[in-house]
């Protein structure tokens, strides 16, 4: 599916480079010791010792994510956070600019079996990926999919056919600066979060060909920027909702192949910037208004929505059988 031009350039030259290989030194210290008895000091990354890294990372993150996925030593996030604390060459320290999305990154690398990808995955070599692998000691900014700003903050997320399979971690509602997500044709499964409406940013989610469920969540509408919603076949539900008239630039909307009811809201209608929709192989019932017929738009559709009810017009650009 194409994707609109959106302004951002990866960096080239990430504004967070991170070293190799932990930099500290020996320091042997005898002030603490009146008799004199010489004790070595080591003066790790961050002038931490490990408890007090391992403290204040811990409690940082716990304080912006999900405490209880975070002690739960079988989930994604718990295990990123233990990656992070002790097989990171980086090393991050508490107040390091780029922890949380280096967190977000691997917790969305481990929730959708990274080590199963088809490219990029950790450790892996001559695999077609463009960039570096995932979870390797480089800046993450340079991890195969991944672009970020000249600030090195993340903005698009591109790993469509890679089999990532399993949930869309909610933490990617963190990334504040995200304008793609682009997560097409893998095995995703669970519902699309709602937290993703989060992003003031966001311009387009294209997560077609997977196995979401669920209905649209409505905050998902609060993502106000998106210009291209791509969701098509995967085994959503539910009506769609009115509040899709928030979505004022809005172009490209793509539903086939789900499970939608109902109709189709008249505030879809209403969008000025609506270029292309299309809904065929779907459940819904109502034939579309008079009002999607006054639009130059592409619409593609089941046969039976194309006719507004007491009309002869078909109003759709093709009609398209039922038939997956």
């Amino acid at each position: 599916n194409p994707l609109p031009k959106v302004s951002f350039e990866p960096s080239s030259d990430p504004s967070l480079p991170v070293s190799v290989s932990p930099s500290y030194d020996a320091v042997i210290s005898n002030s603490l010791h009146p008799s004199g008895s010489p004790s070595s000091t080591l003066t790790l990354p961050c002038k931490l010792s490990v408890f007090q890294r391992r403290t204040k990372v811990t409690a940082l993150l716990t304080q912006l994510f999900n405490n209880s996925l975070l002690n739960d030593i079988n989930s994604p996030q718990a295990t990123s956070l233990e990656w992070l604390l002790e097989t990171d060459i980086a090393q991050l320290c508490p107040d390091s600019t780029n922890l949380e999305q280096r967190f977000i990154l691997c917790t969305l690398y481990f929730a959708t079996t990274g080590s199963g990808w088809t490219s990029c995955s950790a450790g892996s070599t001559d695999d077609g990926c463009e960039g570096n692998v995932f979870l390797s000691s480089s800046d993450e900014c340079t991890w195969g999919g991944i672009h970020c700003n000249v600030a090195g903050e993340v903005t698009g997320i591109h790993l469509d056919k890679k089999n990532l399979i399993g949930p869309i971690p909610e933490e990617l509602s963190h990334l504040g600066k995200l304008l793609e997500l682009v997560m097409d044709d893998n095995s995703l499964s669970g519902t699309i979060p709602g937290s993703l409406g989060n992003l003031d940013f966001l311009e387009v989610v294209d997560l077609d060909n997977n196995t979401l469920t669920g209905d649209l969540p409505d905050n998902l509408f609060s993502a106000t920027s998106l210009k291209f919603l791509d969701l098509d076949r995967n085994q959503l539900f539910g009506t769609l909702s009115t509040l899709f008239g928030k979505l004022t630039k809005l172009y490209f909307l793509q539903l086939d192949i789900n499970h939608f009811t109902g109709g189709l809201p008249s505030e879809l209608a209403a969008l000025s910037d609506l270029q292309y929709l299309s809904l065929f192989n779907t459940s819904l019932e109502e034939p579309i208004s008079n009002s999607f017929c006054d639009k130059e738009i592409v619409l593609y559709a089941d046969c039976r929505l194309c006719t507004p009810s007491g009309s002869i017009t078909n109003c759709c650009t093709a009609c398209l059988d039922s038939r997956r």
